[in-house]
């Protein structure tokens, strides 16, 4: 048994300038051959017409006048159901559009809408007329058997369900140029809550000449990609648990309100070329099939479906390393989303405002008042140095009695900290930070996290009111459950192994097909690469010029320029770390560090936010407030 659903947007109205009229010889008015019956449309419906193919039917259209399109070809069928055994099946599509008063008029099935011939009208009426469209309750009764589309849409959407015993539902996906207005009504039959099971199967379309390229990522990997493919090419489709791409090296800043988080995000949505956005996490890739399981990621929903790809592109990130240490992500807070940074500005005050309590005892301020990083390296410094210009800034007007009180730690295992710097670079860093009053214990190792202290390797126990993670990346759950499909890491970091050319390898070391992989999650095998941001950066700028061309003769393999590396280390002092002899540290490196971040800021919006909120944060002082 075959079911067969059509979801459409119907829209009361016509196309403007659709009835045209032209003066005969004689003088009189008459209809000119664009405006008669269902032959006439404007250019975007023709466009519309030639996109949409026609799907083979064993429905027969119930008026002479509707139109037949096509959603699958023999290039790009619709995949089979996810049944065991279940046929692949094409029904077709009989769609015909309902046109403004008039129209239909020479069709027996609009016999029952009683509307006037427009030549019978007076000219003083005829402009009425036009304009007023039927209701939809006096749709023509032959019709109903096929699903009636206002002729004034110019976006809309077609779900082929071909459901036989046993299977899963195959859902076909066609969407076309946007609206030119919004929709303001949605016809849905009621057997599509029955026909569209939890899992769904998003297919391929055939609208762009390269099909469909799926990006799993919106960082600076994913991020970069989707602002340079080209979208003539590819229907791009991007899947993300966010929506939005944060700037990491300005996060730190954001966490304790130099600046807001606003200024750091870029809403993925927000684009000028056209692009399907899906906030769901990647769960699986099926090679094979050529296929990824998604799972939404919204509040009220965790739906899971399956996404149908011509080329995949892999960039998801990479998780915070704890090293398995015990406790870590229950009591410590990491540095890698915004959401992170409000937990950190929240608990900060929430540290000053319990220790400014009268009955809180001396052993319990000392607690609150000691502020933990866990990681020597750039995340760890510059948000230690952050953090120290806040309190010494901002709170200590606010909380003056308990400034004495105040510390600040700074772990790590390597000998010192800012490993990857020039080590006078690192040896200026750790003389600031000491003359500043945070204290650096370096070649430490935690052993265990408690909810308010640290255990050190030698058994020492510390306590804290807040403590930061920032240790390093390790794989995401997508990444881990490729082991055993793609070519094992062989430097042990366990990230996917990629060619030159950027493209996965499996596990006899030779690249598929049109996927590839980059930023903090993969890694080239006779290339060995840090994982930082910049290298993502480079790494997505390469990959779309070559996805973008036409010739794949002219193809050349991925090479890495390093710009340089920079670390905020607090009181408008920085310290840069240059490909050449130039290392320079102090304040001139700190106006260098702020305009290079400015001017790699992804939009004009966030060019103009940042240094505004710079300045009021010097002028008017941080924010204080603690919102949870």
């Amino acid at each position: 048994m075959v079911e067969f659903v059509v979801v459409g947007v119907v829209i009361v109205g016509g196309w403007p300038g659709t009835r045209s009229a032209t003066r005969s010889r004689d003088g009189r008015q008459t209809r000119s051959q664009g405006a008669a019956c269902c032959r006439a449309g404007p250019p975007a419906l023709s466009r519309q017409r030639r996109s949409l193919r026609s799907i083979r039917t064993t429905n027969k259209p119930a008026c002479q006048h509707a139109a037949t399109r096509q959603a699958a070809s023999p290039r790009y069928p619709l995949p089979p159901s996810d049944g065991p055994s279940a046929p692949l099946h094409q029904t077709e599509v009989t769609v015909s559009f309902v046109d403004t008063p008039g129209r239909h008029r020479d069709c027996p099935a609009t016999a029952d809408h009683n509307q006037p011939d427009p030549r019978t009208i007076p000219s003083r009426q005829k402009n009425r007329t036009r304009s007023r469209s039927p209701p939809l309750s006096r749709t023509p009764k032959s019709c109903t058997s096929t699903t009636m589309l206002s002729t004034t849409m110019s976006t809309y959407r077609v779900l082929a369900t071909s459901r036989p015993a046993g299977s899963h539902a195959a859902i076909t996906m066609a969407a076309l140029a946007r609206a030119r207005r919004p929709a303001v009504g949605v016809v849905v039959p009621a057997s599509v809550a029955d026909a569209v099971p939890t899992r769904r199967t998003m297919a391929t379309t055939v609208t762009k000449p390269k099909g469909r390229l799926v990006i799993i990522g919106s960082g600076w990997a994913g991020y970069k990609l989707l602002r340079q493919i080209d979208t003539n090419q590819f229907d791009v489709f991007c899947v993300s648990p966010r929506n939005y791409f944060v700037f990491t090296p300005l996060l730190a800043g954001s966490s304790v309100g130099t600046l807001e988080f606003r200024a750091i995000m870029e809403p993925v949505r927000q684009f000028n070329k056209p692009m399907q956005f899906l906030q769901a996490h990647c769960t699986n890739i099926d090679f094979d099939k050529r296929q990824i399981t998604c799972t939404t990621n919204l509040e009220d929903s965790h739906d899971t479906l399956t996404l149908d790809y011509d080329a995949l592109v892999i960039a998801p990130g990479a998780s915070t390393n704890t090293f398995n240490v015990p406790g870590v992500r229950e009591h410590a807070l990491f540095l890698k989303d915004i959401s992170d940074a409000r937990k950190i500005r929240a608990r900060v005050i929430e540290c000053f405002e319990h220790a400014s309590q009268p009955h809180v005892t001396h052993d319990e301020i000392d607690r609150l008042l000691h502020f933990q990083t866990v990681g020597g390296g750039p995340t760890g410094v510059e948000f230690s140095a952050e953090l120290h210009d806040f309190i010494t800034e901002d709170l200590a007007r606010l909380y003056p009695q308990l400034m004495p009180r105040v510390r600040m730690t700074l772990y790590d295992v390597a000998p010192r900290i800012l490993g990857a710097f020039d080590a006078k670079l690192a040896e200026y860093a750790t003389k600031r930070f000491v003359r500043s009053g945070v204290q650096i214990r370096t070649g430490t190792q935690v052993r265990n996290v408690e909810k308010d202290k640290i255990v050190l390797n030698d058994g020492e126990e510390v306590p804290y009111g807040l403590l930061v993670w920032a240790t390093g990346i390790t794989q995401t759950e997508l990444v881990r459950g490729l082991r055993g499909r793609v070519a094992p890491d062989p430097r042990g970091a366990h990230r996917i192994v990629t060619d030159r050319r950027l493209r996965v390898l499996d596990p006899q070391g030779e690249p598929m097909e049109n996927v590839y992989a980059l930023g903090d999650c993969a890694t080239i095998s006779d290339y060995g690469l840090p994982a930082t941001a910049q290298v993502a950066n480079q790494k997505a700028l390469y990959l779309g010029k070559q996805l973008n061309k036409t010739d794949e003769r002219t193809i050349v393999p991925f090479a890495y320029r390093h710009l340089g590396s920079m670390a905020y280390v607090g009181g408008w002092r920085a310290v840069v770390d240059m490909p050449n002899d130039i290392k320079p540290s102090g304040y001139s490196a700190w106006i260098f560090w702020r305009s290079s971040y400015l001017s790699m800021s992804v939009s004009w919006r966030n060019k103009c936010l940042i240094p505004l909120y710079w300045f009021a944060a010097y002028v008017f002082g941080r924010d204080v407030s603690r919102i949870n």
